[in-house]
């Protein structure tokens, strides 16, 4: 299983990525193609990442079809996790369809916290120009 840490340019741990490639013909080679997904489309949340683990499998084994499963789990530095999965036919598309699910996911978190802090700020002024005595 490889493990991947992800460091800023100052040499500090932004990320931590687990690989669990179950598929008959992992290699290296594919688990950099996965690594370099991982990294490209959650990079505008690595900051608050903590931890990445991926799980990819053959459901089915040598049958074929619309088999392959993809499991992601991202476990944030405060707010928690969050957790996806999504079956297709391809490695790297299955991937990319979880992927998009957990972005998905962490934008509209990251909107309501955003919106919750503005609501909140917007009431503490109102409240202090009730204190001062006008609008």
């Amino acid at each position: 299983m490889p493990r991947v840490d992800i460091c800023n340019l100052d040499g500090e741990l932004v990320m931590d990525i687990l690989i669990k490639n179950k598929l008959d013909e992992q290699n290296d080679e594919q688990n950099d193609v996965i690594t370099s997904i991982l990294e490209e489309d959650l990079r505008i949340f690595s900051e608050q990442i903590r931890k990445v683990d991926m799980t990819i499998r053959d459901v089915n084994g040598p049958k074929g079809g619309r088999d392959l499963e993809c499991l992601v789990q991202v476990k944030m530095r405060s707010q928690g996790s969050f957790f996806a999965k999504a079956i297709g036919y391809e490695a790297t598309r299955t991937l990319r369809e979880t992927l998009e699910k957990i972005v998905k996911q962490m934008a509209k978190e990251k909107a309501t916290t955003t919106m919750r802090e503005f609501d909140q700020a917007r009431r503490s002024k109102l409240k202090r120009r009730v204190l001062v005595g006008g609008f």
